[in-house]
């Protein structure tokens, strides 16, 4: 991938592993209730971080990589120590360091959790415990990426929750990702979609707006600090084929409105998902020629962009309309464009209205792009020229705003006659840019000037 200048980029799990691991039991995170198909590790123990610090370096001694993250480095899980208990690490081993260390107390007894927990200055403190843990984690993983290659990237991971407080996630993840941003200095700083948001039928791709709170906490100690926003977008339907599906139209949006909220990049779980449920991008648009790209499925509706190629299909419209991907973001184009044969030479117009400016003769007969439509009569051609309408059917007409001299012949030197403002109707044209008008007087060649 690199011999093709592609950059890859590593993401491991900070906190569990999928797989039963080798690891030592001991530095296994306990939770207030077994917590069940994934094996979680303890940002306590110094010898699990230790580990994860050396794999990082080993890692990076045998391959190439841009950048380094470790997601989910938090502590689980979100207010579950007041329902399901999937709340950690309680262990012994946690409970020990927190009273002998943390408060320097090495002959004090050491408290189970429900002691700690009702204790408000002892949980207070407990809080802190656990954030300063995650804290080493980022600071220790930072330093071991940068010692090994200072140009490799480093990127800590907090979490977003609709309707939550930055105090909130502190408590129950253990993450203060002010302190994360501002004394770890991560080179991106990634914004986890909580599963509480992740797992709603109708979260809508604008969900991120709502997380506003976080972002603006981050930038008030660290304003140049490059932040991303991770998505879930086939996790819930994988798991529940009655959830609606997350469709490329929607993560597409995602990452519109990431960029456009002022998020340095995003990222998003389960591509993997996305294939096996058949909702990927999986062709190119037959569209290769340069169109016009519209705000939604009707000419009506506002032009995103003119003469651009799509760079990916989305879906189909029931009338003829398909939504793509483009470099300006999802739009739609109109596939009954296509082309047209001129025939004979043709007036082209401004816009499509015979009130428009318009140029006599000015495309010979020759095969055009159709790259928009008006009604059944106006089509607009790919052409570098102002006058790019074309009326398809006959007659012609020419709505002249001033009155215009009206000449017996086409020559400026025979008699005229002046007319009013008014639409003519064009029956014949001459070199020179002279008109033939319909016309109950013998006067009828105009002169046009373009």
């Amino acid at each position: 991938m690199n011999e093709n200048g592609i950059s890859v980029w590593l993401m491991l799990l900070g906190n569990c592993f999928y797989e039963p691991t080798l690891l030592p039991q001991e530095w296994a995170m306990e939770f207030l209730t077994p917590y069940p198909g994934l094996y979680f590790y303890s940002f306590h123990n110094d010898d699990f971080v230790n580990w994860q610090v050396e794999r990082v370096k080993r890692i990076m001694r045998n391959y190439d990589f841009v950048g380094i993250e470790f997601a989910e480095s938090y502590f689980p899980e979100w207010k579950t120590i007041d329902n399901n208990g999937f709340y950690g690490d309680v262990s012994l081993y946690a409970r020990q360091k927190f009273i002998h260390e943390y408060l320097n107390q090495p002959n004090s007894e050491v408290p189970d959790f429900a002691s700690i927990r009702s204790n408000p200055e002892l949980y207070e403190k407990w809080q802190d415990f656990r954030v300063d843990a995650v804290l080493n984690f980022n600071m220790q993983i930072k330093n071991a990426v940068k010692e090994t290659n200072p140009a490799t990237l480093f990127a800590s991971w907090g979490m977003g929750i609709r309707s939550g407080t930055l105090d909130e996630i502190r408590e129950h993840f253990g993450l203060d990702m002010i302190r994360i941003a501002e004394e770890v200095n991560p080179d991106v700083f990634f914004i986890q979609t909580a599963s509480q948001d992740w797992s709603d039928d109708l979260l809508a791709p604008d969900y991120l707006n709502e997380y506003s709170y976080i972002v603006n906490g981050i930038r008030a100690v660290e304003p140049d600090i490059a932040l991303g926003i991770q998505a879930d977008i086939a996790s819930l339907s994988y798991g529940n084929s009655s959830a609606p599906k997350r469709t490329p139209e929607w993560w597409l949006n995602f990452m519109d409105l990431s960029l456009q909220a002022g998020y340095y990049t995003n990222t998003s779980y389960e591509y993997a998902f996305s294939k096996k449920q058949n909702i990927w991008i999986d062709s190119n648009i037959n569209y290769s020629r340069p169109c016009t790209i519209y705000k939604e499925a009707s000419t009506l509706s506002g032009i995103i962009a003119e003469n651009e190629i799509p760079l990916g299909f989305i879906k189909d419209s029931n009338d003829g309309w398909q939504c793509v991907y483009t470099r300006y973001g999802l739009g739609w184009i109109n596939m009954s464009e296509g082309y047209y044969s001129i025939k004979t030479p043709v007036d082209a117009y401004a816009s499509p209205s015979f009130y428009s400016n318009m140029q006599p003769h000015a495309f010979a007969p020759q095969n055009v792009i159709v790259i928009d439509r008006q009604g059944e009569d106006w089509i607009k051609i790919l052409t570098a020229s102002p006058y790019k309408w074309i009326y398809i059917n006959s007659p012609n007409y020419y709505y002249i705003d001033f009155q215009v001299k009206a000449y017996r012949q086409a020559e400026v030197s025979s008699e005229y006659y002046t007319f009013d403002p008014q639409l003519f109707v064009i029956i014949d044209r001459r070199p020179g840019n002279w008109i033939k008008i319909q016309t109950a007087s013998e006067y009828r060649w105009i002169q046009v000037s373009v």
